[in-house]
C-alpha cells in the first residue's frame, strides 16, 4: 500500500488504464483463442475438404460459391456423425496420396491435446507481450515528458 501512496496522479491514471486495458485484452484473447483453438471437428473438416478438393471430380467443377455451400452442408453433416464413416472414405482409398493424407490426419488427431496446449501457451505469451509493450511504452513516454518538463523548471543558480 505504501507504494500506491507514492504514485502521483499521472502514474495512478497510467496504472488504472493499464488494468482496464489488460481486462479488455484478456476478453479479446479468450474469444480469439476459443475461435482459433484446434479441435477434432476442425481437423475432420480440413481433412475432408482436402479429400474432396483433390479426389472428387464433381467438387472440382463447382463454382466457388457452390463449393462453400457444399462445405457447409455436406461436410458438416458428415462431421456431426462423430466419426468419419468408411463409406465416405472408401471411394477414395485407392487414390494416389490418400493414405499419406489419412495418416497425417490420424497423427494430428492423436497429437491434438499437445497441439492445444502449445497453441494456448503461444497465444498467452503473444497476448501478454502485446499488452505489456504498449503499457511500458506509454509509461516511458510519460517519464520522458516529465523529465523534459523538469529540465525547463530548474532553478537558475
Amino acid at each position: 500500500m505504501k507504494l500506491l501512496n507514492k504514485l502521483n496522479g499521472w502514474q495512478r491514471l497510467w496504472a488504472l488504464m493499464s488494468i482496464l486495458f489488460l481486462l479488455f485484452w484478456i476478453g479479446l484473447a479468450v474469444s480469439i483463442i476459443q475461435e482459433e483453438l484446434p479441435t477434432e471437428k476442425k481437423l475432420k473438416k480440413r481433412f475432408l475438404t482436402e479429400i474432396f478438393e483433390n479426389y472428387e471430380p464433381k467438387y472440382k467443377e463447382l463454382p466457388s460459391l457452390e463449393k462453400q455451400k457444399f462445405k457447409q452442408k455436406y461436410l458438416d453433416e458428415i462431421i456431426e456423425e462423430k466419426k468419419l464413416t468408411q463409406s465416405v472414405l472408401s471411394d477414395y482409398r485407392n487414390e494416389k496420396g490418400f493414405l499419406e493424407r489419412e495418416e497425417k490426419y490420424l497423427n494430428e488427431l492423436k497429437n491434438l491435446p499437445k497441439a492445444k496446449y502449445r497453441y494456448i501457451g503461444a497465444a498467452i505469451g503473444t497476448y501478454f507481450l502485446s499488452w505489456l509493450l504498449p503499457v511500458v511504452i506509454v509509461y516511458l513516454f510519460g517519464v520522458s515528458v516529465a523529465w523534459v518538463i523538469k529540465g525547463f523548471k530548474q532553478e537558475k543558480v
